[in-house]
């Protein structure tokens, strides 16, 4: 008896012919069962996607012409990315720059709210490589920073530190943008965090990490155990859901904010 269930679909967009025959031959055998569509410009690609709905499993996207590409990353209503990194520092800033640059691509931001986000994200991931996985304490730095990261470089090639991962998960969505990151250490206290503002403080080397991203983000959160730190910015369409929320004569008010905003759909790692 035959089966009523069509082969997935790819789909393939690309304005260079002997590129689309390249990736077709690579994929014929990297996602045998899968029926390989193509499409050379983004129209075309827009008439399969119409044709073929939910059939198509996945697609990949090059095109030299900008225009093309800036209409199809406008039709992209959410996207997540996962990522899990070594404890190594270097590999911090092109992350970030990887994360904000898909930020700009989809229209999510302004350019002048990005700066103050890599700042928060600098401090998340460099907290989770060093407070988190390799559990450097901060009072190290206090009286020789050496000390300090002579042993960060100790413990990145020491058991059980070695071992250790960072997580990063990014959601973006029309309405917002979220970042997971997850760490393998036994996580801290967020309530135990001296104040960087109090008068004693002042003077101290480091310790205003929470207090920057703090400030750079709309909603910052840890779980339970300390080792998890969730960032939110919301779009300028979702603060003004979100103003709608609070809005005691808007029909939306009535609603929580998990019901508001868009769904974010496998956040845990």
């Amino acid at each position: 008896m035959m089966s009523n269930l069509r082969s997935p679909k790819f789909l393939i967009v690309s304005d260079c012919a002997k590129r689309r025959s390249r990736l077709r031959e690579r994929l014929i055998i990297e996602i045998a069962g899968h029926e390989i569509l193509e499409a050379e410009n983004c129209e075309s690609a827009l008439h399969l996607a119409n044709e073929y709905g939910s059939e198509l499993s996945e697609a990949v996207l090059e095109l030299t012409d900008n225009r093309d590409r800036s209409r199809i990353n406008k039709l992209v209503s959410s996207m997540d990315l996962r990522f899990e990194i070594d404890n190594d520092v270097s590999l911090v800033p092109p992350l970030i720059c990887h994360l904000l640059e898909q930020i700009t691509l989809l229209g999510l931001l302004d350019d002048d709210r990005l700066s103050p986000m890599s700042i928060a994200l600098s401090e998340s991931l460099s907290n989770a490589i060093n407070h988190g996985n390799l559990e450097l304490d901060s009072e190290l730095r206090q009286e020789d920073e050496s000390i300090y990261y002579d042993l960060a470089a100790a413990r990145r090639v020491m058991w059980p530190y070695c071992d250790r991962k960072v997580h990063v998960f990014a959601s973006y969505s029309k309405d917002r943008v979220k970042f997971v990151i997850r760490d393998e250490g036994p996580g801290f206290n967020v309530k135990k965090v001296k104040d960087p503002t109090d008068e004693d403080n002042l003077e101290r080397i480091g310790g205003r990490g929470l207090l920057l991203i703090r400030a750079f983000m709309d909603e910052v959160s840890h779980n339970n155990r300390g080792n998890e730190i969730t960032l939110v910015k919301y779009t300028s369409a979702g603060a003004e859901l979100l103003a709608r929320m609070t809005d005691p004569h808007s029909v939306i008010g009535a609603q929580s904010p998990a019901e508001a905003f868009s769904p974010v759909v496998g956040t845990s790692f």
